[in-house]
């Protein structure tokens, strides 16, 4: 699905504030919440920041800044007034920002320099609540985290929310290829609320109508958010909006039918509209050919317990090149009681203990079971099999597990894999959103832009070389 996660934006946006203030609390001084950069540390102003909010509506707005030195790096986020006013002094507010900010980017290997911003821009900032106020925050700050500007702030009230029953959508694909496409949707009404995605035809066809999906998507979002303590608001759009539905986070599928779809629905999740529905079909893929791994350097395994049900423990494997970007995953399947996932293990799809699951998506659109992924440069799928018959071979000498894996992929094409040397326990963690909720398939891990923009890609978390695992693929 599309930006089913989206929430995480949250995490690089306003993480910090929502959560408790380290004890900073107390009321702002006389001229620290205007737009003159008060901060009362008596910092010189140097340098001084424009800020323009426009374009609002319920859930976001555009925001402009434009600092008076070009080459400055520096920083701008959005945050509620209650939140901002629990901090003494706008200073302190940035403060625990720029702290929060670099713990995440530090988890991820990243560096503040990768989201800091120089030069004037603007981005369009989202997950907003209706009728409610916020401050644009703008300050300098340096690679390693200290503040070299004044803070200067701008407040705004985001519009009231509208439910308008008739509004209608124009929903347009284009840039089709085998694996991505881009959706703009137009609404009649640019003030209402509404949410657009991809769904396969297939599954689409599994529902009585439109409608019925719509309401069960909306469900499953906020059962998630709801998890995650974060509104329905990070989702949905209002105005023109467009998506690129690519690989590595909404990964299509080649030649597949599917479906591009939007409808009205308010910040509470109520739908208003009827679904408009916009069908497409992916390209061919291009000529794959047998696989053959023969550069896997480091392991890691996670075990999830009977999540199929089937009296049988899940354990994924994760095998990881020294260079490159080739990646294999295998889910084998052991006794509830089993020490280990040491064994021998036929490719099935019948998630019984002493099988290795086959490659497959599953109803929410997550690639699980066995299977194989190449990236590109940005993580995102370039080839890619599940392995569907065959057979993997995981044996234990010390600490040393050997893998074997000899297997056909869903093309017919041999996937072929030996392996010799460490395989760690790997954990998620369960810190803030960095957390896995109850369905242990949604691993994620949150990826600064290099433009520093803040952004997105749903990947698995993973140590060390923080490389794919499970994509969505709607």
């Amino acid at each position: 699905m599309k930006r089913f996660f989206r929430f995480i934006f949250a995490l690089l946006a306003i993480f910090c504030v929502a959560c408790t203030n380290s004890g900073e609390e107390g009321g702002l001084p006389g001229g620290d919440n205007g737009g003159n950069g008060g901060n009362g540390d008596n910092t010189t102003p140097a340098v001084t920041f424009t800020i323009e909010v426009s374009d609002k509506t319920p859930i976001n707005a555009e925001v402009s800044v434009t600092p008076s030195d070009k080459t400055i790096t520096y920083f701008c986020d959005a945050v509620s007034k209650a939140d901002f006013e629990r901090f003494a002094t706008a200073k302190a507010c940035a403060r625990k920002v720029i702290s929060d900010l670099k713990t995440v980017c530090e988890s991820q290997g990243y560096t503040l320099a990768d989201v800091l911003s120089t030069g004037a821009g603007s981005r369009r900032f989202i997950g907003f609540d209706p009728e409610t106020e916020y401050y644009i925050l703008a300050f300098g700050v340096n690679v390693d985290g200290t503040i070299t500007t004044e803070v200067f702030t701008e407040l705004f009230t985001t519009l009231a929310e509208v439910v308008d029953a008739e509004m209608t959508f124009e929903v347009k694909v284009s840039k089709v290829t085998s694996n991505s496409a881009y959706v703009t949707v137009t609404p009649s009404n640019k003030s209402a609320t509404y949410y657009f995605d991809v769904v396969s035809k297939e599954e689409l066809e599994r529902y009585s109508d439109a409608k019925t999906y719509a309401k069960k998507v909306i469900a499953s979002i906020k059962e998630y958010n709801d998890f995650n303590g974060v509104s329905l608001a990070w989702n949905l759009s209002a105005g023109v909006d467009g998506y690129l539905f690519k690989e590595g986070s909404t990964a299509l599928m080649p030649n597949t039918d599917y479906c591009a779809f939007a409808f009205g629905v308010t910040t509470e999740g109520a739908i208003t509209t009827e679904v408009t529905v916009e069908p497409f079909k992916t390209l061919e893929a291009a000529e794959k050919g047998d696989k053959a791994f023969d550069n896997l350097s480091y392991g890691f395994f996670t075990y999830y317990g009977d999540i199929y049900g089937t009296n049988a423990a899940t354990w994924y494997i994760d095998i990881y090149p020294e260079e490159g970007m080739d990646i294999l995953t295998l889910e084998v399947q052991t006794s509830l009681d089993a020490d280990d996932f040491t064994g021998n293990y036929p490719l099935a799809s019948t998630f019984e203990a002493g099988t290795s699951v086959a490659g497959f998506i599953d109803a929410e659109g997550y690639i699980c079971g066995s299977y194989w992924c190449t990236l590109d440069n940005s993580y995102n799928i370039s080839n890619s099999g599940f392995c569907k018959t065959g057979n993997v071979a995981i044996s234990r000498l010390g600490d040393e597990y050997t893998v074997v894996v000899d297997a056909v992929d869903a093309d017919g094409y041999k996937v072929t894999a030996n392996y010799t040397g460490s395989i760690e326990e790997f954990i998620p963690s369960d810190e803030g959103l960095l957390s896995v909720n109850k369905y242990p398939a949604r691993r994620f891990r949150f990826v600064p832009k290099k433009s520093g923009e803040k952004s997105v890609a749903p990947l698995q978390f993973a140590p060390k070389k923080s490389m794919v695992k499970r994509y969505m693929v709607r």
